[in-house]
């Protein structure tokens, strides 16, 4: 529920703290209860934590803030103010629809071109991507493309010296340091 404390006060200088109290829980029953509260007296005292004696006494100030309308009473700030809060959320849940839309389009447009370009291997990587730093390296690792006649070829990746290599950055990160480790 916003609350304008410039507003607030302009509108009730002229109440004691028993009536503020007693407004402020009105107020807040009526946000929270989609903007109106029930016509039945006694239960107008209870939620403004007010003793029968006390709510007769209090009742015509703090009345004059509501409308009546008949059943209910209702609060002209707090039906804008909800009025404004549901077009927010309305606006964000749309938002949120759109980006989400945009997002899995583009998802599944990179999914599908994996698999129409290398097939097995991108899609492979994204889900051992999900599988976090305990995976083996072994389980990322690709098999080496098979070079062409007289081409050359490079020194063969040492799988068991990067494994070593990565186990030991993860343990250093895990207990607070933060050394760099290199591979050779």
């Amino acid at each position: 529920m916003p609350f304008y404390v410039a507003d607030y006060l302009r509108d009730t200088m002229h109440l004691s703290a028993e009536q503020h109290g007693a407004y402020l829980l009105l107020l807040m029953a009526c946000w929270t209860r989609g903007g109106s509260l029930p016509g039945d007296e006694s239960q107008l005292a209870g939620i403004a934590r007010l003793a029968p004696t006390a709510w007769r006494k209090h009742r015509a100030v703090i009345l004059a803030f509501f409308l009546n309308e008949g059943a209910t009473f209702t609060h002209k700030r707090i039906k804008a103010e909800l009025g404004r809060t549901q077009e927010v959320v309305e606006k964000r849940r749309k938002a949120g629809a759109t980006g989400a839309q945009k997002r899995w389009q583009t998802d599944s447009k990179r999914i599908a071109n994996a698999s129409q370009t290398d097939g097995q291997s991108q899609l492979q990587d994204r889900t051992l991507a999900h599988k976090g730093p305990e995976s083996s390296i072994r389980d990322r690792a690709q098999p080496a493309p098979t070079p062409a006649e007289g081409q050359a070829t490079a020194a063969p990746f040492d799988v068991e010296a990067y494994q070593a290599a990565v186990t030991a950055k993860l343990k250093s990160k895990q207990e607070g340091q933060d050394d760099v480790v290199s591979v050779a």
